[in-house]
């Protein structure tokens, strides 16, 4: 499994547990990495913030209800 595919797997996770308290060390072992390299990892992917990407999601969702 290749970088690209654990980052969409932990995206999947993140959209399926979107209503909960989701950590960072909950996340991490989902891309297969330790905490401070898929924080860095994902912030050089998608440009923002894992904790950015979350409030978006989050606000996105609440808008649709």
């Amino acid at each position: 499994m290749d970088s690209s595919s654990r980052l969409n797997h932990v995206l999947e996770y993140i959209a399926e547990h979107l209503a909960e308290d989701i950590d960072y060390p909950q996340v991490a072992p989902e891309a297969c990495c330790s905490e401070y390299n898929f924080k860095r990892m994902f912030s050089f992917l998608y440009g923002i913030r894992l904790s950015q990407y979350m409030h978006r999601r989050r606000l996105t969702l609440a808008a649709l209800d």
